[in-house]
């Protein structure tokens, strides 16, 4: 009997610690506890880039000013509509230019004048170094379309984990909310860290009533790194959607940038 209500007791005041604390911190407090079980299901079920820290102890030290922000993602998506234009448009550009050269190096090779042959030969280069600033655009934007992609690709994927949604995402309005919780870590080997999980949540409206949402954890850094990151400094480096430019060669045979996979269908 005694044992029974020493649980009952103890049940009750872990209802108590978690009715008082913060969503935020009921949040790191479950990730925690995923670490300590080294659950990665359950890890890569809160987070988008899941970390296990191997730690001995921890303790949440405040929870920060939330950042609420527009929903960016039908933005995204209607810049990428304008920038497909764009290229399409530039794409036409530089083939209407590579057709002019093609004409006049034929017409270089059939005259017998020299003079004829000399005009035509600057006229050759002239085209073909406005012809090179041209593809250097269509390579810039390439790259620029390359990386909004990955943008929206990593938008989407927040979205599913925060509110479930998979098909057509960009059609919602709502709002998102960033959260810094301060934690401070002890490891395993004895040494200390200072831990920043930031967290998101996404509420996306439909007529009058949001959509169930959930918090989940955008970046697990240190405090450095979070300082570093919230100045706009770079922590890892980018990986410039070079093999995309290269891959988006101009050429009649092969017109990749003329048809893509429209970014966003999803199953």
């Amino acid at each position: 009997m005694k044992k029974l209500i020493a649980l009952v007791a103890i049940l009750g005041l872990v209802f108590i610690m978690t009715s008082c604390s913060k969503p935020e911190e009921v949040v790191v407090t479950k990730y925690f506890q995923t670490m300590a079980h080294n659950d990665s299901d359950s890890m890569s079920s809160m987070a988008v880039t899941p970390k296990n820290l191997e730690y001995d102890s921890y303790k949440i030290v405040s929870v920060g000013e939330p950042e609420v922000l527009d929903y960016q993602l039908p933005a995204m998506m209607e810049e990428m509509e304008a920038l497909k234009k764009e290229r399409q448009e530039l794409l036409n550009t530089v083939r209407d230019m590579q057709d002019e050269v093609d004409e006049l190096e034929f017409e270089m090779n059939e005259t017998r004048r020299g003079s004829r042959k000399a005009q035509l030969k600057q006229q050759i280069d002239e085209k073909k170094a406005a012809m090179e600033g041209e593809t250097e655009k269509f390579r810039q934007l390439v790259a620029k379309i390359g990386k909004l992609k990955n943008g929206i690709e990593f938008q989407q994927q927040l979205v599913n984990l925060s509110v479930g949604i998979k098909q057509s995402p960009e059609i919602y309005t709502g709002k998102t909310t960033k959260t810094p919780v301060t934690t401070h870590v002890v490891f395993k080997d004895g040494s200390e860290e200072d831990y920043v999980f930031e967290l998101i949540k996404y509420e996306l409206n439909v007529k009058d009533r949001v959509l169930p949402n959930r918090l989940i954890v955008l970046n697990i850094l240190t405090q450095a790194e979070y300082d570093k990151m919230k100045a706009g400094e770079t922590l890892v480096e980018e990986v410039a959607p070079a093999e995309a430019a290269e891959a988006e060669e101009i050429s009649e045979e092969a017109p990749a940038v003329a048809e893509d996979e429209p970014v966003g269908d999803q199953e």
